[in-house]
């Protein structure tokens, strides 16, 4: 795929790519029951309490709401980079949860209307001769 972001050539076909490649959530017409998201960053706080980061694509979700099977005990916002303590998080936002213990980094929760069937190929990397490697490291050391 060939374009260019400056004179807008190419831009038709790059959305078409990325929605076929990005997985496709209920639209905004649609009543969801339940809020739909990612979890993207796990990690323990000084406290040691868990901290869940999520972005939230569908619905809303409050403070002492069960979240598959946790209670959401706090949410924090995050806004300018700064983690602000909020009662609910809405769609489009990305916030903390805590008293989430059985989640994990990429866990999806919530209702996918359409997964894509293609994938991403990792890059090619060329390997060199051990030989050849081991005489230019001592020449640049």
């Amino acid at each position: 795929m060939f374009g260019s972001a400056l004179h807008g050539i190419g831009m038709e076909g790059l959305m078409e790519a990325i929605a076929c490649l990005l997985p496709s959530y209920a639209t905004c017409n649609e009543q969801v029951v339940q809020p739909t998201g990612t979890v993207f960053k796990v990690k323990r706080n000084a406290k040691k309490q868990k901290q869940v980061y999520i972005r939230l694509y569908q619905g809303e979700v409050h403070t002492r709401d069960y979240l598959r099977e946790d209670k959401i005990t706090k949410i924090e916002g995050l806004c300018s980079g700064k983690e602000i303590a909020v009662d609910k998080l809405a769609s489009g936002d990305i916030g903390i949860l805590y008293g989430m213990e059985h989640l994990q980094v990429g866990d999806c929760f919530g209702v996918v209307k359409k997964k894509s069937s293609h994938t991403i190929r990792y890059p090619n990397i060329k390997s060199t001769d051990k030989k050849q490697w081991s005489i230019v490291n001592e020449k640049n050391f």
